[in-house]
């Protein structure tokens, strides 16, 4: 369960593409714990006054790519307000309130971090598109080429066969 507090003003001007800090649930093993890092705000939905939240990581490994949005140049870091390289996973995302305390406020009372960058909103765009729509994310199965290779012709000619297969 969510706890919830008043909607600041700062939390109602949220946008999608805000960079936020929030306490992201993580599980390892039988634990599951919230840890603070940077996400980043894919929509809002203002009717319900809720929010979907990217999952944000400095980790650069192969796990959960694919929809992710990657924050690598140092212009860009800078822009979004980013300590170090991030990406933004599109597969881990969570649903919340826009009042809920997990988003963590600076002393300031800020949630929002930061923005993505525009040289980053076509790639945003696209991973808010195949979310919403997954049979565009299924990849056209690759036609294989018969495979060919060379068989001894033989024993009476010295020649060399091919065969397909």
């Amino acid at each position: 369960m969510t706890l919830l507090t008043p909607l600041t003003d700062k939390q109602a001007t949220l946008a999608s593409g805000d960079i936020v800090s929030f306490l992201f649930p993580s599980t390892e093993g039988d634990v599951t714990f919230e840890k603070k890092r940077p996400c980043l705000i894919l929509e809002i939905d203002a009717d319900n006054a809720e929010a979907v939240v990217a999952y944000g990581t400095a980790s650069d490994t192969r796990a959960n790519t694919g929809l992710e949005i990657r924050i690598s140049r140092e212009n860009d870091i800078a822009a979004a307000s980013l300590s170090k390289p991030t990406r933004f996973v599109g597969t881990r995302c969570v649903r919340v309130s826009l009042s809920s305390t997990r988003f963590v406020k600076s002393a300031e009372g800020e949630v929002r971090i930061g923005q993505l960058p525009a040289s980053l909103h076509a790639r945003f765009e696209q991973v808010k598109n195949m979310r919403e729509n997954p049979d565009l994310m299924i990849r056209k199965k690759r036609v294989r080429k018969p495979c060919r290779r060379y068989v001894a012709a033989p024993s009476n000619t010295s020649k060399v066969a091919l065969e397909t297969t």
